[in-house]
């Protein structure tokens, strides 16, 4: 949904998405497609646990619907 010009997703939504990335590979999180979570960012960066071959930072706002 899109609501003066932000785009709105419900928080079960998101939360569905990121358990669905996390199942990828729950225990090794420098395999998983996309890190939500910084600490799993940092480690996998730290380790040097994967080949890098794109890598976005975005800083997003989540309120509540």
């Amino acid at each position: 949904m899109i609501e003066g010009n932000k785009l709105i997703m419900h928080q079960m939504l998101r939360d569905m998405g990121r358990e669905i990335v996390r199942q990828e590979s729950p225990k090794k999180p420098g395999r998983r497609t996309r890190l939500w979570h910084y600490k799993d960012s940092f480690n996998v960066l730290r380790e040097n646990v994967v080949n890098i071959s794109f890598l976005v930072y975005t800083s997003f706002s989540f309120g509540h619907c």
